[in-house]
């Protein structure tokens, strides 16, 4: 027990188990039972507590969050035969994950397709900027959606172009380690 105080990661980790869940839902947990306890310390207590409290918080930070049920990449695996010179394009389809520029680099570094498995965040931007693109490259680039099953969307393509600078980029860094998929990106 007096580990789990000196250690918050273990705190957030025997909670995720306990109950099985998101980070999210620890969070929301946590601020229950800190409201709940809170007041009845003495003063000098709750500044114990108030540095616990931010400990937590920077575990939570720094833990990778896998919010959505299918986020979970721990099952990922490197297929038996993988394509060659298939891009895929990874994550959102929107301005700020510059899905413009990661077509442009795939076509450029000489790949014969390039399919997005990006859920639109933008519709507007993507009928825009990325229609015409593969108006302009017809049976080059292809839009699956978004697919819920990474295995499945590994197992396809050879290589990932992923031009974003947001936090998604390193877990989809990581899901290309674990497949032995080629990586290009910031």
């Amino acid at each position: 027990m007096i580990s789990l105080i000196t250690d918050p990661p273990a705190i957030v980790n025997l909670i995720n188990k306990k109950f099985q869940t998101s980070t999210t839902k620890v969070k929301i947990v946590i601020k229950k039972v800190i409201r709940k306890i809170y007041y009845l310390l003495p003063p000098f207590l709750r500044n114990t507590l108030n540095y616990l409290i931010r400990k937590i918080k920077r575990a939570l930070i720094k833990k990778k969050h896998f919010i959505c049920t299918y986020s979970n990449d721990y099952n990922l695996h490197q297929s038996a035969t993988k394509p060659s010179k298939v891009a895929g394009i990874v994550g959102w389809v929107n301005k700020k994950s510059k899905t413009d520029l990661a077509i442009i680099k795939a076509i450029e570094e000489g790949m014969e397709t390039i399919v997005i498995y990006a859920c639109m965040d933008d519709a507007a931007w993507y009928y825009k900027t990325i229609e015409p693109l593969i108006k302009k490259y017809p049976g080059i680039i292809k839009y699956a959606g978004c697919v819920k099953d990474k295995q499945k969307i590994y197992d396809c393509i050879s290589d990932v172009y992923d031009l974003s600078e947001s936090s998604i980029s390193d877990d989809i860094k990581r899901e290309c380690e674990l497949t032995k998929t080629n990586y290009h990106g910031t």
